[in-house]
């Protein structure tokens, strides 16, 4: 948690900085790279709570991830500021939950079991691009285009020739 909430500060300090696109976009990787944070902030109450905390606090953890008032402001200060107040205002909450997490969350003491699944972790990307590029490649290309109708259906042939075989 501590290493995935220090590559979000150091991809919204990047973005802030960035002197061109190609660098913003690099910082954008990084920032997207960090969204391990949300799965992490979901797996650690259930390993560090008690039963009778861990409602309140997965309601909690919830509520603050889905509270949504991150797009209000950002737009007030994208309009009155700058773009780069984003990155820059969105990196000192990063900051307090890095300092939060390493004074308050134990460490753990189990070490993962299992292993991460390549193939499936490779199938899962190329099939999140399939179906964006044919979300947007859908008004230029044509929605009942060849193109567009193969990248969108290319996942669940996948999936299942996947299944097929197993």
């Amino acid at each position: 948690m501590v290493g995935v909430l220090a590559a979000y500060a150091v991809g919204m300090a990047g973005a802030a900085l960035a002197q061109d696109i190609a660098q913003l976009i690099a910082a954008r990787v990084v920032q997207g790279a960090a969204l391990a944070v949300v799965p992490l902030s979901m797996a650690i109450p259930r390993e560090a709570l008690t039963r009778q905390r861990l409602a309140s606090a997965m309601g909690l953890v919830s509520g603050i991830a889905g509270a949504g008032a991150g797009l209000v402001v950002g737009g007030l200060l994208a309009d009155r500021l700058s773009w780069r107040y984003l990155f820059v205002l969105g990196a000192l909450p990063a900051l307090i939950s890095l300092g939060m997490v390493a004074r308050c969350v134990p460490r753990g003491e189990r070490a993962a079991s299992g292993r991460l699944d390549v193939p499936g972790s490779l199938l899962l990307g190329l099939s999140l691009v399939a179906v964006l590029l044919a979300l947007t490649q859908g008004p230029s290309w044509g929605w009942a285009s060849a193109p567009v109708l193969g990248v969108a259906v290319s996942p669940y042939a996948v999936r299942a020739l996947r299944t097929a075989a197993a």
